[in-house]
């Protein structure tokens, strides 16, 4: 059962870890890995410098909401991103407490640190400029995660309500960067080998 990225079609929506926003030798689009930025924009804290008819096409995209097709609200999905997420925090420099207790119901400030954290690994030169409320659903977005997160779940972040969803959110952004490094290593294994060959 996987618990990250999905990549939402038309007719059906799956849980296979999207391309979306990953490095140019997969995709062809921008790097999540600090390159000039996610979406192609300069800095995920500044304003997006898109046209009219991206405007347009985010405007349509916000007035269609997709329902999540994972069980958020199961507790062995929830337990299991929380493992994957302590995993990955303490195995990439996290400074902060974490324990599969905190995350069962964390504090807004709690979830303002994993997700500055996480959206750090995206872009080292991020600003954070805006509301909590504000600023995550858009930070999302820029991502490519599919699915809409709400001001009012990001105001009461612990409760019963509010948490499974966030956490899925977490959870699929942390497969989406477990994914970039493989690839970014692949690319790199592949260099390394074409280069003693030369």
């Amino acid at each position: 059962q996987s618990l990250g990225p999905a990549r939402v079609n038309n007719e059906d929506a799956s849980n296979k870890p999207t391309r979306k926003s990953l490095g140019s030798g997969l995709s062809g689009r921008p790097s999540l890995s600090g390159r000039p930025s996610l979406s192609g924009r300069p800095s995920i804290g500044g304003r997006p410098s898109t046209g009219g008819a991206a405007r347009r096409s985010s405007a349509f995209a916000s007035s269609t909401r997709i329902s999540d097709p994972r069980p958020i609200s199961d507790k062995s999905f929830q337990n299991a991103c929380i493992r994957n997420l302590i995993s990955y925090l303490s195995s990439h420099g996290y400074d902060h407490p974490v324990s599969p207790k905190a995350l069962s119901a964390p504090t807004g400030k709690e979830f303002l640190h994993i997700v500055q954290f996480l959206f750090r690994k995206t872009d080292p030169n991020i600003k954070f400029v805006a509301k909590i409320e504000e600023e995550v659903p858009m930070l999302f977005k820029r991502v490519g995660y599919p699915f809409a997160i709400s001001k009012s779940a990001l105001s009461a972040v612990g409760s019963p309500h509010t948490w499974p969803g966030l956490l899925a959110a977490l959870a699929w952004l942390v497969e989406l960067l477990v994914y970039e490094e493989n690839a970014n290593a692949s690319r790199n294994d592949a260099f390394d080998a074409e280069s003693s060959h030369r």
